[in-house]
């Protein structure tokens, strides 16, 4: 009797499994577009997307300590590019986001992989792959950690470390 039920039952919890996880990727998705939704706009600002507050609680609380402690007369090497685009400039017209299917949900956590055009069109190789680390909070999508060429260890590790040494990094 029990192994019928588990026949049933696990075919069933599968199937109400799937729309759900359906609905968080398109969510997910949309999050890691409004991510980068600020470098096509026509206006494309230095800190627009630090000023969307995309960042999980974690991330964004890491970034005010790093604020504070910011020298007021240089530029130090976190704060002299674009955290996303790994960049100082970028084509707003021609800039282009990829987001690969990614695997499913651990937890509230998920791992994207995406790959973006600056759009410079210069003939030099103007794209970037990323691993961004979502993490839903409130009941939203938001970006905990960023792994790439800039930040191997991750943007949290890069944060931390120029938190404690401020005109190192």
């Amino acid at each position: 009797m029990i192994r019928k039920l588990a026949v049933v039952v696990l075919p069933l919890a599968l199937s109400a499994a799937a729309p759900a996880w359906a609905d968080d990727r398109a969510d997910i998705d949309a999050a890691v577009t409004a991510l980068y939704a600020p470098y096509g706009a026509d206006a494309p600002e230095w800190d627009a997307t630090r000023a969307l507050h995309n960042y999980s609680k974690e991330t964004e609380a890491l970034i005010a300590r790093w604020n504070k402690v910011q020298p007021v007369d240089e530029v130090t090497e976190l704060g002299d590019f674009d955290w996303l685009c790994e960049c100082q400039d970028w084509d707003s017209s021609a800039f282009k986001l990829t987001i690969e299917p990614h695997d499913s949900l651990v937890g509230d956590r998920v791992e994207v992989k995406a790959r973006i055009d600056l759009g410079e069109g210069d003939g030099d190789d103007e794209s970037r792959d990323e691993r961004l680390l979502m993490v839903k909070e409130d009941g939203a999508w938001k970006l905990d950690d960023l792994f790439s060429e800039s930040f191997p260890k991750g943007l949290k590790a890069a944060l931390k470390a120029a938190i404690a040494d401020p005109g190192a990094a």
